[in-house]
């Protein structure tokens, strides 16, 4: 019998809007690249890409009563994630829950995790949106194997996530639209085991 190959769909799909009904029963799907697309969100049934082995972006999404798109909660059982990802628009959540059920931190694979805290309500009342992005952020931690670390327009000025101090591989972090943060995280690092500070990712 042949062996069957691995599916993978590729950023060259440029025009591609919405991905097709039923993409949770392409069960051997390994890859899958949105950011070049113009994907704006993600089917409920990604949850069962259990053999995924690459997702470049992960939209988080506020149109959730209609049932049709993701939520955090739905990487939980995709531990076979590997090299890197970017979580986008952060902002569109209004509580921790669902980042704590994806389970970042048993993603051993990762090397490279980028966390946007854009959206819809990352502009609502300072004090109610902070309290909401130190508890994402403090929901998705990683696996102790991550090496690069990007937090973009994280509102919170004045703490700083603890496990970012129980993540021994870390080599690089980026941070932007979130000087003071990174300000902070110097004092915390002695000069012989800062990480370096990368420009973009």
């Amino acid at each position: 019998m042949q062996k069957k190959e691995p599916l993978s769909v590729f950023r060259q799909f440029t025009s591609l809007k919405r991905l097709p009904v039923g993409l949770g029963k392409l069960v051997r799907l390994r890859r899958l690249e949105l950011e070049a697309t113009l994907v704006r969100y993600i089917p409920t049934d990604v949850e069962g890409l259990t053999c995924l082995r690459y997702l470049d972006v992960f939209m988080v999404s506020r149109d959730t009563q209609k049932n049709e798109t993701s939520t955090l909660s739905d990487l939980m059982n995709l531990n076979h994630l590997r090299g890197k990802l970017k979580i986008d628009r952060l902002g569109e959540l209004k509580e921790a829950n669902d980042a704590k059920k994806a389970n970042l931190h048993n993603k051993k694979h990762f090397r490279d995790l980028c966390l946007r805290f854009s959206g819809i309500y990352a502009h609502e009342e300072k004090s109610m949106r902070m309290t909401v992005d130190e508890n994402v952020l403090e929901a998705l931690q990683p696996h102790p194997n991550l090496q690069m670390l990007h937090i973009w327009d994280y509102s919170v000025e004045d703490s700083v996530p603890h496990h970012i101090f129980d993540t021994p591989s870390l080599r690089t972090f980026n941070f932007v639209e979130c000087d003071t943060l990174k300000e902070r995280l110097i004092q915390y690092f002695p000069g012989d085991t800062r990480p370096s500070w990368a420009s973009n990712w």
